[in-house]
């Protein structure tokens, strides 16, 4: 089985990528694997680091930059910045960057529309959605019964 774990700044896109793609085939043995289960847990952690505040606005400028501005003062702008920053505070960068490509691009309809911070909160939860069904499968009591995941 080829191992996922991905160190503390390494996080390219492709490395996210099969770290991610290697947890989802991983989910059916989390049960009772114990290497599997220690290297979700590897996988896990350094995925779910939060991103740092400025990053958050960094990255969030980046996406509003191409809308409208409205020419709304700077201390309206900078509140904007802090319900960003409070919305997105939960998630890693990766999950926030990857939010924020997709909703400037063509797979989503709603693309020409300024997104709200809910909008992004949203795509970041599709994007964890491997690491939070594992989290759910290593929480889960390993004494129940062996058949209790479909297939």
């Amino acid at each position: 089985m080829t191992t996922a774990i991905t160190m503390q700044g390494d996080m390219t896109p492709e490395r996210v990528d099969r770290d991610l793609e290697w947890l989802k085939r991983s989910l059916p043995s989390l049960r009772e694997d114990q290497e599997v289960r220690r290297q979700a847990k590897t996988v896990i952690s350094s995925h779910s680091k939060p991103a740092h505040p400025a990053e958050i606005s960094a990255r969030v400028l980046a996406l509003l930059n191409s809308y409208y501005d409205k020419d709304s003062p700077v201390s309206i702008q900078e509140i904007e910045a802090e319900d960003w920053v409070e919305a997105l505070k939960n998630y890693p960068y990766w999950a926030i960057e990857r939010a924020c490509r997709w909703w400037k691009s063509d797979e989503n309809g709603y693309r020409r529309k300024r997104p709200l911070e809910g909008d992004i909160v949203d795509r970041c939860k599709a994007h964890m959605q491997p690491i939070l069904a594992a989290k759910i499968l290593l929480q889960a009591d390993l004494r129940g019964p062996k058949n209790w995941m479909p297939d």
